[in-house]
């Protein structure tokens, strides 16, 4: 059964020398950033940087502290700061909410969209062979 709502297509950016699906993000705190984050379908949750949270003024302290294991293909834990619920945009397909874990760890330079909050807000098309991600809203968003 096609969807009735608008499909958004996005190329792959090429970063450390190979592609990868990036998109734009809008997030939310008492001010608005745009940012590039990386869809990935291997990780269970979205994890940005804490220095984001920072300068957009989204506040931490009342946040769940969490210990995150296997991030970046490895067995390491680290420390982060669960939101349960972060304000998000994509330009031309609406806003939600989706948790996000936010890190200091210093390996943490790519914002990663994983599962959770936003796999089931999307029909997501992986085209490798084309280096494009699509997306279509399973439902209206705000």
């Amino acid at each position: 059964m096609a969807s009735k709502y608008r499909e958004k297509e996005y190329n792959y950016i090429y970063c450390r020398e190979q592609y990868y699906p990036y998109i734009p993000i809008t997030i939310h705190g008492k001010k608005k950033g745009i940012f590039y984050a990386l869809v990935d379908s291997g990780a269970s949750m979205s994890l940005f940087h804490s220095s984001i949270a920072e300068d957009l003024g989204i506040a931490l302290e009342d946040s769940e502290k969490v210990i995150l294991i296997g991030i970046c293909g490895v067995l390491e834990s680290i420390q982060a700061y669960l939101k349960d619920k972060v304000q998000v945009s994509l330009e031309g397909l609406g806003t939600f909410s989706m948790p996000v874990a936010f890190t200091d760890h210093e390996f943490q330079d790519t914002l990663i969209i994983g599962r959770e909050g936003f796999f089931e807000n999307f029909e997501i098309t992986f085209r490798e062979w084309e280096k494009k991600l699509s997306l279509t809203p399973r439902r209206n968003l705000i």
